[in-house]
Parts: structure tokens; C-alpha cells; sequence
């Protein structure tokens, strides 16, 4: 591949943190490799935060959580909207009212996850169908819409665990880092591990989707693919850390870590399809 092209094709910015163009391509195939087990455990993630949710707090767990988080009350649209409203008038009003809110809080959810749109097109079958379940639409299209970096506080603070992690050896993905005695606590605990892995998988994710170098050799770099420092919540009962545990993925290792994750998700017979 001659320098006019890979100037022509790439930017000079874009290919810095690779020694060359061939290492930026060996990065992609990586990705390529990849991409499909990132994307059935982020399904998979979204999923079972929202069961365990909705067992803990009941079916309206995300309205309540999106209320609180952006500081929006929601409760009008699901009062006008539930399965049984029969009133076309109210849904009228209630359509008209979301688009003429301007707090910045709510401008900026629905900008950023773009569904301001995706709402509108549920209010319009609801008018079509009186019997459309339309609080069950929305929370699907919220579980789908929101990004995964709003799930990760959701499962650290209440705890949340999905991951089967028996007898998981994270350190086993860790390159050069040794951690101290008092660090083997947490990682002998099931929900610092699970927190652990959601953080490690939302880090990968993010690094692969945007194109950064998961390469090893770059500055010496202790980790190839991601690293993350963990807190360690020894004081449950008042969801406390007290200290916390850097973690990190190398390279070569990558795979067999999403591997073990499905595996240890119960969805071993995915990778069959694979």
C-alpha cells in the first residue's frame, strides 16, 4: 500500500497510535473477531439488569430511574398512556407536551439516545389501537435506546449480579500486574467480579466501536485491549468502597475472556452459532 493512499484514505492523526498500516488493519480483524460476542453480552446485560429490576422494583423500575437520574418526571406520559386509557384527547395532549418541554436534563436524554422520535411513533399507534400496551413498548425501547454506560451505575448500586463468576481467576487476564494481599479480597468476591466484568466489557466495547489500537506495544503499555480501576465495596450496607483494583485484558487474551463471559452468562450454545 503505497504512502499517497494511506494519506489519501487516512488521516496522519488517525494512524499515530499504530506503528503502521498494517497494525492498524491487524486491529481491525480483532475487532471484527470480536464484535459479534461484544454485541450478544450487551443484549444479554440489558436483559437481565432489566428482569432483576423489574423483580426487585416492579415493571416500572426504568421511568422511576430515568425520573431520578435526569431529574424529568415521566409519570404524566404513563398516566395518559397506560394499556387501558381509552381517551384520545389526553394522548393528543400528552404528545403536544413532549415536545414542548425544554428542560435541559430531558433535551439532553432524548438527544442523546435520539428517541423523542421513537416516542412519537408509539403515540401515533396507540391512537390507531386503544389496546396497545404502550408502557411496555416504551421501557423496550429505553432498554434498547440507552447507552450501555447508563446500566454499569444501575448494577453497582443495587448490586446487581449476572455472571456465574465460581471460581473466576480474573487475575489470569492481567498481564504484569501483581496486586497486593489486601486486593485478594475483592477479587475472591462474586459482585466485585461481576462489576468487574461490566466495566471491563463496557471499556472494550468502547475501544474497539471507536477504533483505538487494542494492539500490544504501544508505550509500553502494561495492558493491550482496556484496563479498569474497580471499586471494592466491603461495607454492603451502606454501598461504601474502600478501596480499589486495577484490572486490565491483554491482547492475546481478549477472546478467551469474552469466551469464559458467555460461558459464564449460561450461553454457551450461542457460541455454536458463531
Amino acid at each position: 500500500m503505497n504512502e499517497s493512499f494511506i494519506k489519501k484514505a487516512f488521516s496522519k492523526e488517525r494512524l499515530e497510535s499504530y506503528k503502521n498500516i498494517d497494525e492498524y488493519f491487524d486491529n481491525l480483524k480483532l475487532v471484527r473477531k470480536i464484535t459479534p460476542m461484544l454485541q450478544i453480552l450487551e443484549v444479554f446485560i440489558r436483559n437481565q439488569v432489566d428482569i432483576k429490576m423489574c423483580e426487585k422494583l416492579g415493571n416500572d423500575w426504568i421511568e422511576k430511574e430515568i425520573s431520578e437520574k435526569y431529574k424529568v418526571d415521566l409519570s404524566f406520559i404513563f398516566e395518559a398512556l397506560d394499556e387501558k386509557s381509552q381517551d384520545t384527547q389526553k394522548i393528543l395532549e400528552v404528545k403536544k407536551r413532549i415536545k414542548k418541554i425544554r428542560t435541559k436534563e430531558f433535551k439532553k436524554l432524548f438527544e442523546n439516545i435520539k428517541i423523542h422520535s421513537s416516542i412519537i411513533y408509539i403515540l401515533k399507534k396507540k391512537l390507531k389501537n386503544k389496546n396497545f400496551d404502550f408502557r411496555r413498548e416504551l421501557r423496550c425501547l429505553f432498554i434498547s435506546k440507552m447507552s450501555f454506560g447508563f446500566w454499569q451505575p444501575i448494577i453497582e448500586r443495587k448490586r446487581i449480579v449476572i455472571f456465574d463468576t465460581t471460581d473466576m481467576d480474573l487475575e489470569k487476564y492481567n498481564g504484569k500486574i501483581r496486586k497486593e494481599s489486601s486486593q485478594k479480597m475483592a477479587l475472591r468476591d462474586d459482585f466485585f467480579k461481576n462489576n468487574a466484568i461490566i466495566n471491563l466489557l463496557i471499556s472494550l466495547r468502547n475501544r474497539a466501536f471507536h477504533g483505538e489500537n487494542l494492539l500490544e506495544g504501544k508505550n509500553d503499555r502494561m495492558y493491550a485491549a482496556c484496563s479498569k480501576t474497580i471499586h471494592y465495596y466491603s461495607d454492603k450496607k451502606n454501598n461504601k468502597h474502600t478501596m480499589s483494583v486495577v484490572l486490565g485484558i491483554k491482547t492475546n487474551l481478549v477472546e478467551d475472556f469474552l469466551v469464559e463471559c458467555i460461558k459464564r452468562g449460561d450461553l454457551q450454545d450461542v457460541l455454536k452459532m458463531l
